[in-house]
Order: C-alpha cells, then sequence, then structure tokens
C-alpha cells in the first residue's frame, strides 16, 4: 500500500484566489493526497510565528503547489524556503499575468485561466501522478 503523500497549499488568501484554492483543494482530496493545514488557527488558540508555521508545513510535506500570480511576498519566500529543501514544487500563474518574478526560471509553471477551471484539475492531476510515480521509483 502506498503511504499518503502530503502537500504544502502556498495560494494567497484573498477573494480572488477562492476559486482556485478550493479546486486545487478539492483535486487534493480526490487524489488521497494529504493537505498540510495550519495548526493553532482554532479559536482562542495563540499566534503562532507564520514563518516559522510555514516552513514547518513545507518541512512537513512531500511537495508544494503555489499560485504566483500575484508575486505576493508570503508565497514567493515559501517557495524560495522549499527550494533550499529540494522539494518539488508546482507554480500556477494566471494566465493573463503581465510579469513573473525571476524566482519563478527553472520550475514547471501551470497558466491557467479562471473561465477554465477544468483545465487545472487536469493538470495538477496529471502533475501529482507523475510526482507519485517518481516517489515509487525510488523506493
Amino acid at each position: 500500500m502506498t503511504d499518503k503523500i502530503r502537500c504544502h497549499l502556498s495560494i494567497p488568501r484573498q477573494k480572488e484566489f477562492h476559486d482556485v484554492r478550493d479546486l486545487v483543494e478539492l483535486t487534493l482530496q480526490r487524489l488521497n493526497v494529504g493537505l498540510i493545514l495550519p495548526q493553532g488557527q482554532e479559536l482562542g488558540a495563540l499566534a503562532r510565528n507564520p514563518i516559522q508555521q510555514a516552513q514547518e508545513q513545507i518541512q512537513e510535506a512531500d511537495f508544494i503547489i503555489a499560485d504566483v500570480t500575484s508575486n505576493n511576498p508570503n508565497v514567493l519566500y515559501e517557495v524560495g524556503f522549499a527550494h533550499g529543501l529540494k522539494k518539488s514544487v508546482l507554480l500556477l500563474v494566471r494566465e493573463n499575468e503581465k510579469e513573473l518574478s525571476p524566482l519563478t526560471q527553472g520550475y514547471l509553471v501551470l497558466f491557467y485561466e479562471t473561465k477554465d477551471m477544468h483545465r487545472i484539475e487536469l493538470s495538477v492531476t496529471n502533475w501529482i501522478r507523475r510526482f507519485r510515480e517518481g516517489v515509487e521509483g525510488e523506493k
């Protein structure tokens, strides 16, 4: 039986990214990929250092999926941290994005349109299947 692989999802929290986030989360669930969620988010919990929390989640993850459409500094930091740990990274970028960060060079970038969400689901599914095959091949 295959161990469950785990993903850290780095997608900005702004409303314009909700549909993409929801679709990627559903795709991960359908593929039996564990999603590493932030700890301490329950009501009344003491706030943890968000940078330390993101680092711990990325360290636990087998790979990350990040939307770098808006060049969000937190997302770019998480991509860089994952790179330093030699984690596999899938970058998502909205098709109409004019300027990509130079930090995205050397990564597989999936360009998407919000009106074609099926393309995102299919591409993420194929990428995860290839990732899984690579992990299985290493055993």
